[in-house]
């Protein structure tokens, strides 16, 4: 994604990070020109089907997720910081990387792996998912002190298209329903 928008084959690309990766980020940004735009800043989850011997509790911390895999979709063939999980951590149960969001999904319905972020919240709403929505469980991951930095990235100096401005406003509009009241919003 990254990139694509690097070499200008997508005009903006969607990220998410904690905040200890900002520094890294901010230098692989800059080395390729680029530019990220935070939109929100937000809570991470814990991802698990409803059968997940967690999926009741109220909350979930890093030490209570020892023992299950963690699921990551990378963006890349070569495992990274760039993965679509916003948190990083290493389970002691190993991690399972996938190359697309459905196979991710169907690793977390069919097992007891898991996945931490802020992608999912909405999973209700992909229509794959429309009548699925029972099968996952998105549980607050109480060990983050610092919220998720959620925005975009462009071409420094880029000028949007009307397509572009239309999908931020969108994107914008999404975030804000998605975040509990009284929580961080930037506007875009």
């Amino acid at each position: 994604m990254l990139r694509d928008v690097e070499e200008e084959r997508s005009e903006l690309g969607i990220v998410s990070f904690q905040q200890e990766l900002l520094p890294l980020i901010q230098k692989h940004l800059n080395s390729r020109d680029l530019v990220f735009t935070e939109a929100a800043q937000m809570n991470a989850y814990v991802f698990v089907r409803k059968l997940h011997p967690l999926a009741t509790e109220e909350a979930v911390s890093l030490k209570d997720l020892r023992d299950y895999p963690l699921v990551t979709y990378d963006m890349d063939t070569a495992a990274s910081y760039f993965t679509e999980e916003s948190v990083s951590m290493t389970p002691t149960r190993g991690c399972i990387h996938v190359c697309d969001r459905a196979t991710k999904m169907a690793v977390i319905r069919n097992t007891n792996a898991f996945s931490i972020g802020i992608d999912l919240p909405n999973f209700n709403q992909d229509f794959y998912f429309r009548d699925r929505t029972t099968e996952l469980a998105a549980i607050p991951l109480q060990d983050l002190s610092a919220k998720i930095h959620v925005g975009y990235v462009t071409k420094a100096g880029h000028i949007f298209s009307q397509t572009a401005e239309q999908y931020l406003t969108l994107l914008q509009s999404h975030i804000e329903r998605l975040i509990p009241p009284g929580s961080t919003v930037n506007k875009a």
